[in-house]
């Protein structure tokens, strides 16, 4: 009986016969990465560039992101990070209303009496969920969160 080729791949390819001669008749294919001459195995050498050139791109975008994000400034996160910001009211402050800060609306109260819709407010204080405002210098004038 004799044995032929199954396929072409890297794995052991038997030509002898079944009766004992199996063991002269082994020979491997050695894989190649780039076709050469007299191989029937191979990858395009324009497929091997094309996907280093992608793999080294990437690469590259995920290290400039990396590295910017290393040099960004730390910033103040939490109720503390809340200090000094802009705020827009919402509802009117008499002396408890609403306000809208960093996109989101918060409970406020002003410090210094009365504040209406629309006027722009600094966060002096918080106290749980509560901001504790105060008006704005007249030179300041927040547009976000405007009530049109």
């Amino acid at each position: 009986m004799e044995l032929s080729p199954i396929c072409s791949s890297t794995a052991p390819i038997f030509t002898g016969s079944a009766s004992g001669g199996a063991s002269r008749g082994i020979r491997k294919i050695a894989p190649t990465l780039v076709r050469t001459p007299g191989s029937v195995i191979g990858v395009s050498p324009l497929v091997v560039l094309t996907i280093a050139v992608l793999f080294g791109a990437g690469l590259a975008t995920v290290a400039t992101k990396v590295v910017a994000a290393r040099h960004t400034p730390a910033t103040a996160i939490g109720l503390a990070g809340m200090l000094g910001r802009e705020a827009v009211v919402r509802t009117p402050l008499a002396p408890l209303g609403e306000v809208y800060v960093e996109g989101a609306l918060w409970q406020a109260q002003a410090n210094n009496g009365r504040a209406d819709v629309g006027d722009t407010v600094i966060v002096r204080g918080v106290d749980g969920l509560l901001l504790h405002v105060e008006p704005a210098p007249a030179d300041v004038h927040s547009t976000e969160g405007a009530v049109q």
